[in-house]
């Protein structure tokens, strides 16, 4: 009966470390951010979403896919003046079948604190509930090695 007692607390030890290497781990993995001009808008009124990047470790590109509701959104354009990204892959972004792909990187690395990549503006096309979401966000780590880093929502 010890026997198994010790066992259990071993266990118990076992599963924290590995919730404390996750939550570590989770803390390195850098998140995309978006703010949004208003959370509600008329009907044929522009919106802007800026998105940005939080990176504790510095990062240098990125491919990053968002997704919005066609019969909602209509992408009217893009602003990289305050962007963090110097270089892309492909501009102006093209919208297709309501998918955005921002692919780019940096000449310097980035780390830091929502370093904005981009801001897009759209129109609204009609009444509803539309979103622009994150469907795909991979970040390459400026490590010499290219190590790419599957970035999630942030804060």
């Amino acid at each position: 009966m010890i026997i198994f007692h010790k066992q259990k607390n071993i266990l118990t030890v076992l599963i924290l470390a590995l919730l404390l290497l996750q939550e570590v781990n989770a803390e390195t993995v850098p998140s995309i951010q978006m703010t949004v001009s208003s959370n509600k808008v008329a009907v044929g009124s522009e919106i802007e979403f800026k998105i940005g990047v939080s990176a504790i470790n510095p990062i240098n590109a990125f491919d990053i896919t968002l997704v919005h509701s066609p019969e909602l959104l209509e992408f009217v354009s893009a602003r990289t003046d305050n962007s963090i990204a110097s270089i892309w892959q492909s501009f102006p972004l093209q919208d297709i079948n309501g998918k955005l792909r921002l692919v780019g990187g940096m000449t310097s690395a980035y780390s830091g604190e929502n370093g904005e990549i981009i801001s897009l503006i759209f129109k609204a096309k009609a009444k509803g509930n539309a979103e622009l979401t994150v469907e795909r966000a991979d970040l390459a780590l400026a490590d010499g090695k290219g190590t790419l880093l599957s970035g999630g929502m942030g804060r």
